[in-house]
């Protein structure tokens, strides 16, 4: 079965699906459990919304991309460019590779500098320890790149601003070639 025997798009719907046909279930399979028209999908533990589909858990922004015609090439993904995942709307999904997801991705949650890829490190050599902090980021070619402020040099406060300004000043030129990092990167 395909996604467009089964399903329409429709963004009044809040997965931005419906479903075309009616679904039965039960003994026979005559009880109908959702009516041609109803909305599609459920929120699942990892904040999507998702249907039974074809025998198996279908994400249900996948569907409108197939529906919608994007095309999916091996190696790409289907992104929700604003980060919300429950909005399924045509306009918010694109087909990214996955490192452009990354550069679209929240601030993590265990982040302790407060500024997206600016991390403390304290490293213990011959029983002196040293304090950093480290400006950090990918480069077009996915090699990750980092540049450490000594903490001792230049005290608590500079270091960070400088990790800070190093961090924000290579994602703009990396901006510049094409590095596609959003506005909501971070936040």
């Amino acid at each position: 079965m395909e996604h467009e025997d089964v399903f329409y798009y429709d963004e009044t719907s809040p997965s931005c699906l419906r479903w075309k046909v009616n679904r039965y279930s039960g003994r026979g399979y005559k009880r109908l459990v959702v009516s041609a028209g109803d909305p599609v999908g459920s929120v699942d533990s990892n904040g999507y919304y998702t249907v039974p589909f074809n025998g198996k858990n279908t994400r249900c922004h996948l569907i409108v991309a197939a529906l919608s015609g994007l095309g999916v090439p091996k190696g790409y993904l289907i992104d929700h460019e604003n980060r919300n995942r429950l909005d399924n709307r045509i306009s918010n999904l694109r087909v990214i590779k996955p490192i452009l997801n990354v550069r679209n991705r929240k601030k993590h949650s265990n982040n302790t500098t407060g500024v997206t890829g600016v991390y403390r490190y304290t490293n213990t050599i011959n029983g002196t320890e040293y304090c950093y902090y480290v400006a950090q980021w990918d480069g077009l070619d996915g090699k990750r790149r980092i540049k450490r402020y000594n903490i001792t040099t230049y005290g608590d406060a500079e270091a960070l601003r400088l990790a800070t300004e190093r961090r924000e000043a290579m994602i703009n030129q990396l901006n510049a070639e094409g590095a596609g990092y959003t506005s909501g990167h971070g936040k």
